[in-house]
């Protein structure tokens, strides 16, 4: 039913239907509409209030929905229409100080509490390609999903690593066929495409959310390959969907470079692409029947990231955890510090490191820590773990050629947590170099592994410019715990503070801290490399509206043709604009031509210059009404004062948005500053420095045109 306003209402008085409140100020009750929603082509609409939604409506078509008071517009977004909602700003929540928020256009969104995907082409999130989601075997894919349609017309990618032809690895979805079971999707040759549907599909309504679950297993022992397919209402506990689907012969998924996206594929194709809500993906190389962490290769919590935010940092299984720097062993994931002074030790060196590896006894010898790129001869040194179990010290004179010496085996075993150390003596006064090996498990009370080595003839380290790597930086490492790594430039018996270069302690870190200041006078700085995916929101959407304007009602206003009008508004961080939008209500008797520009203002708003962005002009037609748009290439505003000036050949009526505080011009207790004006041919518009001469002061800033814009 309509809204049923009160009558006799008094000035300041509120009135709420469900979530939007309206006050009444100067005569009318202010609140319902937000900033202006999105576009579609230049032209004209209808406008129509009613308790339905008209039917059959033209591109551009506004409807006010008489019965919660909110207002859409008929969009075309180049492959489907649909009725997408204006800003709504909230008055209640104008009037305590918060900011109204513009209303996108419908593409990728992050909402607070999702990632908000309408189905258009290239609106989808992604993160780049990197060791840990290089799965070629056993995979575990986990989403929290809430499709618009469960059973949608044609099939939708929930979540892909699948390019072009030749880079294809996998992907999940929801078929059109059956309809809606789960299915996923996997390339052993990075072309040809093997795929499995589940058996079942899921027993939800569209709209809701629902864990979905697909796992296959390349090679089940038998020369089979076996997917499993489940649901979820929490994340932990699975019922499988259907029954086991094995298949004769093994597979493989093919290792490419393609980025992961979420809600589409092939660099977000619209066809195929998710209508919904996602809420969180999880990723794993193997199967978890326990928890989201075993095996963890990406794990991107959409219900956490922060609204409107155009990336995140989402999770690989590896970093700083609660004990200490984890890691898998993949290339790319290390922490690092920058080359300094502290570290340009080319004399005695004392370097500690407490870890934990899943081997002892690598394969081949792999390093645990490191100052050295062979690029351009640039190598100091490294500490490494031999394929005997042994530690080995290499470093280099020249930069380029190492000497190497070896300890005894250390014995320990996979999974031992140890302290590990290195000293060596460039000169011990007798033509010689001295190292010595030690274990130790506390950091402070050391046991020598094997003899002190001497060897004939003095030596020094090369002062290259690499930055220190803990474990290594170009290359694959041991999986294991990364605890602390100390560097002296000297030998230090009693403790590890003399003479410290350097010392990050990442047991101390709180989890999931990706950079920090190590300890050590040189207070460097220490980044985790690889461990943290970003995740990147990629959308068309824009802001409409003006800048930091709030937005609590609509009128009409009459253009008065050859006179320019003037709005203030402030940018307090860049934005982008590229589109002027007007509706008129009423229409011109003859062809008018409607220009707009805005220029920036100095401290009494007065224009400065020529318009730093020039829209050109609108043609408005005779006895034609509606929605018009002018795009132009995105211009930049930077923070300041800006003017929106308009100007009208022939007098017509449009829309008028207003509400929120207006700019006080002069002094704290001025007047208010809504609108200002001159006479000027619209022939001459837009002219350089133009000097308004009336003024419109009131409690609510006037918007005619708005524009479309993003944060630049």
């Amino acid at each position: 039913m309509p809204i049923d306003f009160p009558n006799s209402p008094t000035n300041g008085q509120t009135f709420t239907v469900g979530e939007k409140v309206w006050i009444y100020q100067d005569g009318k009750w202010q609140g319902g509409n937000g900033p202006v929603g999105p576009t579609g082509a230049t032209g004209p609409g209808a406008y129509t209030v009613s308790a339905t939604a008209p039917v059959s409506p033209n591109t551009n078509a506004i409807w006010y929905n008489s019965t919660d008071g909110r207002t859409y517009l008929y969009y075309n977004d180049g492959n489907t229409s649909q009725w997408v909602e204006f800003g709504n700003a909230n008055v209640g929540n104008q009037l305590a100080g918060e900011a109204a928020r513009p209303l996108l256009t419908g593409g990728a969104r992050l909402s607070g509490s999702g990632l908000e995907l309408t189905g258009l082409a290239s609106n989808f999130a992604s993160s780049p390609d990197s060791a840990a989601l290089d799965i070629t075997g056993d995979i575990d894919i986990k989403v929290k999903v809430a499709m618009t349609d469960w059973t949608p017309s044609a099939f939708q990618v929930v979540v892909s690593k699948w390019g072009a032809a030749g880079q294809r690895s996998f992907y999940l979805y929801v078929t059109s066929t059956g309809p809606g079971y789960v299915g996923l999707s996997h390339s052993a040759d990075g072309t040809n495409e093997l795929f499995v549907n589940s058996t079942a599909a899921p027993v939800v309504a569209d709209g809701d959310d629902l864990w979905i679950r697909a796992t296959l297993d390349v090679d089940n022992g038998s020369s089979q390959r076996v997917h499993k397919f489940y649901t979820s209402s929490d994340g932990t506990t699975w019922t499988q969907l259907g029954s086991t689907v094995t298949t004769a012969g093994t597979t493989s998924i093919f290792n490419s470079t393609t980025q992961l996206e979420v809600g589409t594929r092939v660099g977000g194709l619209a066809s195929n692409a998710l209508v919904g809500t996602v809420y969180r993906t999880i990723i794993q190389s193997g199967f978890d029947n326990v928890n989201n962490t075993n095996n963890l290769v990406y794990d991107a919590n959409f219900s956490t990231a922060t609204a409107d935010a155009l990336a995140f940092t989402g999770q690989s299984g590896t970093g700083i955890k609660a004990d200490g720097l984890v890691l898998a062993g993949r290339t790319g994931e290390f922490a690092s510090s920058p080359d300094s002074a502290a570290l340009s030790i080319t004399g005695d060196i004392d370097i500690k490191a407490k870890v934990t590896l899943s081997t002892w006894t690598p394969i081949a010898t792999t390093t645990i820590a490191m100052k050295t790129n062979t690029t351009g001869n640039q190598s100091s040194w490294l500490l490494n773990v031999t394929g005997s179990g042994a530690l080995s010290l290499q470093h280099s004179e020249d930069g380029a050629t190492f000497l190497t010496t070896t300890s005894v085996a250390s014995g320990l075993s996979a999974g031992t947590t140890k302290w590990v150390r290195v000293t060596m003596d460039v000169n011990d006064g007798a033509g010689n170099r001295v190292h010595k090996f030690y274990l130790s498990d506390n950091g402070t009370t050391w046991t020598q592994l094997g003899t002190t080595i001497t060897t004939a003839g003095t030596t020094s380290i090369f002062d290259s410019t690499a930055q220190l790597a803990f474990p290594r930086d170009n290359g694959s490492s041991i999986a294991g715990t990364y605890s602390r790594l100390i560097i002296q430039s000297a030998f230090d018996t009693a403790n590890n503070t003399s003479n410290l270069a350097f010392d990050a302690d990442f047991d101390a870190q709180a989890a999931e801290t990706s950079s920090f200041i190590e300890s050590s006078a040189n207070a460097a700085t220490v980044t985790v490399n690889g461990c943290y995916p970003t995740v990147t929101i990629n959308t068309t959407r824009y802001f409409f509206g003006i800048p930091n304007q709030q937005v609590s009602s609509t009128a009409t206003t009459s253009l008065t043709a050859n006179e320019t009008r003037f709005s203030p508004f402030i940018v307090t961080a860049p934005v982008s604009v590229d589109m002027v939008f007007l509706e008129v209500t009423t229409a011109p008797t003859s062809t008018s031509t409607f220009k707009a520009a805005i220029y920036t203002a100095d401290n009494n708003f007065q224009a400065v210059g020529t318009a730093v962005v020039d829209f050109g002009s609108v043609t408005v037609a005779t006895s034609t009404t509606g929605v018009y748009t002018k795009q132009i290439a995105a211009v930049t505003l930077q923070s300041g004062s800006y003017l929106i000036a308009r100007n009208a050949s022939v007098a017509f009526t449009l829309r008028t948005y207003s509400g929120g505080v207006s700019v006080v011009r002069n002094t704290i207790g001025g007047s208010m500053f809504a609108r200002a004006s001159l006479s000027q041919p619209n022939a001459s518009f837009p002219s350089s420095s133009p000097v308004w001469s009336t003024t419109v002061s009131a409690s609510a800033t006037f918007i005619e045109p708005v524009l479309r814009w993003n944060p630049a």
